[in-house]
């Protein structure tokens, strides 16, 4: 992945869901357009529950985006910008997987559509138990009184693939209300790429992830908060001090995740113009996100040209419903389609089948 960041920008968010490979010039393209030769991050163990929950991660995102505006409710209360708080979340009761606890402040914003995001992401149990040993790790490690706030969010809420997309991000830190984000998708390492672009004037606290009060919201962390850490985290990351390195920042270049991210904000005002710029960059499944995604061979999904399957992430949204994908098991690569129908909350995915050829 490959991030254009100016020198006096803060900070930018990736979510990497695309590992284990190394890109050649050429490799992958949007719409024909070869993309720079870069490296992909290094699989691990756990790759495909993290390359997972960084899908669910980016659709709660969008989703969020749609039900809860791109800043605030009621002129005070964060909605989309907390969407990935471990303070949202509780362990389901069979003690494998998570939800949204109906007991937090902002439930009456959880639409169908994001619960559904979750659900479909555990439907795989290994996801399932990712997710709910990083809430775990969460309680246990930190006091829960901040959440990592991600305004622009926002950008994703009428976004599809590959965009572009412009909004206005609500700014109560920018003296002139300049604050943008503006989402675009493009192809990279076998996977979709978005990226959204942030700029500000005139900020005198700036960063495209920082750490917020939960009294924006609630007076006290969840009593399931044990640890003294104050550096927020979410269940995404898993349960790990490392973090999931498909959640990561970059700070003038430099790339962190959170777990070593101190979370700081700059002022602008001593920038050139008064201007800050963020990126953030996320990487979901493609065959598990709306809109056509191309490669250099042209639109994927055909048999000839076919998505590479993700073990944890078997289904498709409607749109790729019939397509094709192609996986190794056993060292033999078998081919499928997305043929099978399933209802999760009202939300119908479709999952992947073995076709025989």
């Amino acid at each position: 992945m490959k991030s254009q960041l100016l020198a006096f920008m803060p900070l930018g968010l990736f979510f990497a869901a695309a590992v284990g490979c190394s890109a050649n010039v050429g490799e992958d393209a949007t719409d024909g357009v070869a993309q720079e030769a870069t490296s992909c991050p290094a699989s691990s163990s756990t790759d495909d529950q993290m390359r997972a929950a960084a899908t669910a991660a980016f659709n709660i995102m969008r989703d969020a985006a749609k039900a809860g505006g791109t800043m605030i409710a009621d002129g005070t209360k964060p909605v989309a910008p907390a969407a990935l708080a471990p303070q949202r979340y509780r362990v389901q009761s069979s003690g494998t997987g998570i939800e949204f606890d109906p007991n937090d402040g902002l439930y009456n914003l959880v639409s169908n559509a994001m619960k559904a995001d979750l659900a479909v992401a555990q439907l795989d149990a290994s996801v399932a138990k990712f997710l709910s040993d990083g809430l775990k790790y969460d309680w246990a490690n930190t006091d829960g009184k901040n959440f990592a706030s991600i305004r622009a969010i926002g950008a994703l809420g009428s976004f599809r693939y590959p965009g572009p997309v412009t909004v206005s991000i609500p700014d109560p830190t920018s003296y002139n209300n300049s604050h943008t984000a503006t989402a675009t998708g493009s192809a990279w390492c076998n996977t979709q790429l978005v990226n959204i672009n942030e700029r500000v004037e005139q900020s005198y606290q700036f960063a495209p992830l920082w750490a917020d009060s939960i009294t924006s919201w609630r007076g006290l962390p969840p009593p399931a908060f044990k640890g003294t850490g104050t550096r927020p985290n979410t269940p995404f990351n898993g349960p790990s001090a490392s973090g999931n390195p498909y959640l990561v920042v970059s700070v003038n270049g430099t790339t962190k995740n959170w777990s070593t991210y101190d979370f700081s904000t700059i002022s602008c005002y001593p920038l050139p113009g008064g201007v800050c710029t963020g990126n953030i960059q996320i990487d979901p499944v493609p065959y598990a996100e709306p809109g056509d995604y191309y490669n250099t061979v042209g639109i994927v999904g055909t048999q000839a040209n076919p998505f590479t399957l993700i073990p944890t992430t078997l289904y498709a949204v409607p749109e790729h419903s019939s397509q094709w994908a192609t996986r190794t098991v056993g060292g033999v690569q078998e081919w499928g389609t997305f043929s099978t129908a399933t209802s999760v909350l009202g939300t119908t995915v479709y999952k992947y089948a073995k076709q025989q050829l």
